[in-house]
């Protein structure tokens, strides 16, 4: 009388096909230049589809301007940029004069080390001044 087993055999047989197809050797450099050589071929064929179309916000005589120009805007910007960077810094604490600070204390307060004692709360109220009132 032969005997069957109550639970199946879960070991895979030895000429399973999954099991030998999971550790296929990958070049992982070839795939790696394959995608980059494809993802340049679409950035170029993207240019030359594109290329004769003017950006948005410019117009078709600031885009096609000569070279020369170009280059001469650019040195002037570069002159420029220092006084630029004064100007908006003079602007910058033109701002932080118009607000004043009014700071009241609850006690009358103690000169010593702030070490020495806990300091106690203070209230501050910023106070700005408008321009158009």
């Amino acid at each position: 009388m032969s005997f069957m087993p109550q639970w199946p055999n879960l070991r895979p047989r030895a000429t399973d096909p999954l099991w030998f197809n999971v550790d296929k050797p990958i070049d992982d450099e070839e795939e790696v230049e394959k995608l980059e050589t494809m993802n340049q071929a679409w950035k170029d064929r993207v240019k030359a589809l594109y290329s004769d179309q003017i950006p948005i916000g410019k117009s078709a005589s600031d885009f096609r301007g000569s070279e020369e120009e170009d280059d001469e805007e650019e040195e002037e910007e570069g002159e420029g940029e220092e006084e630029e960077e004064s100007d908006t810094h003079e602007e910058e604490e033109e701002e932080f004069d118009e607000i004043d600070m009014e700071v009241s204390y609850t006690h009358q307060q103690q000169r010593s080390s702030p070490t020495d004692t806990p300091t106690d709360p203070v209230s501050i109220r910023m106070v700005t001044t408008s321009r158009y009132s």
